[in-house]
């Protein structure tokens, strides 16, 4: 009888720390985390014609809910995909409009209309990335 008493508790115990860890797996993969917010996800150009080598200006207006490093991905695109190299981002808490014009357009992009994208990837925790998928207005590329 005993024996039989301390199998339950244990059988009882297993299967409340199965049904916690579920909801634990449950709360990372679905839980809304926010880690960033963005006002616009097609973002102005300031300039609407860019030479091949010269960098392209637009603004950003966002705010960051967190100090987890993320991960950038880029490319332009018009008749071909440009892909330029991955960037490794870490930001303060905070609120920010910034003026972007570190990004070079390449002696490989063709003349024509063209715009730029980006994906930013957050790994909020080991189960889940959030991706924010962004991309300027229309430019065109002059010789």
């Amino acid at each position: 009888m005993k024996n039989n008493t301390l199998f339950h508790w244990i059988s009882f115990s297993i299967i409340l720390s199965a049904m916690g860890l579920l909801g634990y797996i449950l709360y990372l993969l679905y839980f809304p985390f926010k880690p960033m917010e963005y006002k616009y996800t097609t973002l102005p150009i300031l300039k609407k014609q860019v030479k091949r080598g010269e960098a392209i200006q637009f603004t950003m207006d966002y705010c960051r809910n967190t100090d987890i490093p993320t991960t950038v991905y880029r490319q332009f695109v018009n008749d071909v995909l440009v892909y330029l190299p991955t960037v490794e981002s870490r930001g303060a808490k905070g609120c920010r409009q910034i003026l972007v014009n570190t990004v070079i357009a390449p002696e490989a992009l063709p003349s024509g209309k063209a715009h730029y994208e980006f994906s930013v990837h957050v790994k909020v925790n080991p189960l889940r990335t959030i991706t924010y998928e962004l991309r300027t207005e229309d430019f065109e590329i002059i010789d």
